[in-house]
């Protein structure tokens, strides 16, 4: 991707405002500020009121033009923000009258991506400067706030040094020692390996718990016809979201909604129920929600309290995907307080419910957010992506594959095994990063970031 290009975007949302922002970037975008601000900036970093011009002199508007001198600004190059009123039709004209003069509109997330290209920002602080713009909670935003502030990637770039350290020792015993490894060294590396699969335990932990942050949690009701899955959606929404009837097989589709529980954000679904049937769309619904239970991340099992076989479709939960926590909740327990007793003495007592009176509900958040493992707020808390968590296994896959004779018997693996594991981290700081792998990135923000 050439970044000669100077290039120019609307940076604040569509819509009508009292200030919108027109962002350009790149060799030309000062020199061609001084042609549409009829009072350009004198200074680096001071505001000037000026009017701005046309192609053809006409005045478009007036108001602030700001600019920033490469390589001290956010892209890494010259970078020009003019704030005028926030009139879509004003700022398109803004826009307009850059292109006539060799700019070009940016792609989405081409700023950030160009501050990326100039070493001003990793990758997943780049990544993270999305995430600030649309985590749906505040827990999630301070989240965000500290993996672009470069936590995580310093956290990550650590543990790379620690393996280059350690590798780099392991060789030099093998390239100088007379012994092919010294017991001393080979004491070392041994407990310096335990070290290394420890802390990347712990971050890919952090990691995990970073994503559900940042891409939220999918929880999905399942059960028997009529066990009051979508009851106990509409509950958990606080609205009338999906159709209730005594009927049945009523729910033939999925039915979603979005919340947050303690800052989490959650995507609750709803499904139609799993049973024997000869109904054609009665069918097509149970084909989606068996598809749908394969995405989940927390299964609620729905059984009616009065069901003399609760466990009926026991199956459910096996059919749960690796990583994925099924959570037992009887319904109706209005009707049949019972229940209560006859399984609270379970080593994991399910949690009871009624979807009419709300009975219950607090008590299926809490346990939600405790299958989620993100039931504890921390103040370290980091956003990340399932791209890192990929990356932090394959790290450890790396290393754990180290046995305790290889140190002695193949070196040269062990060595192997360290530069594959940091080659596995580097792709979360874009060292290692394919084209593809940014455009997919960087397609996901929005035009003017």
């Amino acid at each position: 991707m050439s970044t000669d290009e100077t290039i120019v975007a609307v940076s604040t949302p569509p819509g009508r405002g009292g200030i919108g922002i027109v962002r350009v970037s790149g060799q030309e975008a000062f020199t061609i500020s001084k042609i549409i601000c009829k009072t350009p900036p004198s200074k680096v970093r001071h505001a000037t009121l000026s009017a701005f011009i046309n192609n053809s002199g006409s005045k478009i508007d007036t108001g602030i033009v700001l600019y920033y001198a490469g390589p001290h600004s956010y892209t890494g190059e010259d970078l020009v923000e003019i704030q005028a009123h926030g009139n879509p039709l004003i700022l398109d004209e803004l826009v307009r009258a850059f292109c006539c003069h060799q700019a070009r509109i940016a792609r989405p997330g081409e700023f950030t991506e160009r501050a990326f290209r100039n070493n001003k920002i990793d990758l997943s602080q780049a990544e993270a400067v999305a995430d600030v713009i649309n985590s749906q909670t505040i827990r999630a935003v301070k989240s965000a706030q500290r993996s672009m502030s470069g936590e995580f990637g310093a956290i990550v770039q650590q543990l790379i040094q620690q393996i280059q350290m350690t590798r780099a020792e392991l060789e030099a015993a093998i390239d100088f020692s007379d012994e092919v490894v010294s017991n001393d060294v080979l004491k070392g590396q041994k407990n310096k390996n335990k070290c290394l699969i420890s802390a990347l335990v712990k971050l890919e932990k952090r990691s995990l718990l970073g994503a559900r942050l940042t891409e939220g949690l999918k929880v999905v009701i399942a059960g028997a016809p009529n066990a009051g899955k979508s009851s106990l959606l509409n509950k958990l929404a606080d609205s009338d979201r999906a159709i209730v009837s005594d009927i049945p097989g009523t729910t033939r589709d999925t039915v979603e909604f979005d919340t947050n529980i303690e800052g989490v954000p959650v995507r609750i679904c709803d499904t139609a129920g799993i049973h024997e049937s000869n109904d054609v769309i009665e069918k097509e619904g149970i084909r989606r929600t068996i598809q749908i239970l394969d995405t989940a991340d927390i299964i609620i099992h729905l059984m009616g309290a009065g069901v003399s076989e609760p466990y009926v479709g026991e199956e459910i939960g096996l059919k749960a995907p690796v990583g994925c926590k099924t959570v037992r909740v009887f319904n109706k327990i209005d009707q049949y307080p019972e229940v209560k007793l006859k399984y609270a003495s379970q080593e994991q007592t399910p949690v009871f419910v009624s979807a009419l009176t709300g009975e219950g509900i607090d008590d299926l958040r809490r346990a939600i957010l405790s299958a989620s493992d993100t039931a504890e707020i921390s103040e370290n808390e980091i956003t990340a992506r399932s791209r890192h968590v990929v990356a932090l296994k394959k790290a450890l896959v790396h290393l754990r594959s180290i046995s305790q004779d290889s140190f002695l018997k193949s070196p040269e693996l062990v060595s192997e095994n360290y530069r594959n594991a940091i080659q596995a981290l580097d792709v979360i700081s874009g060292r290692y990063s394919t084209e593809d792998m940014l455009g997919d990135i960087f397609s996901k923000f929005c035009i003017g970031k």
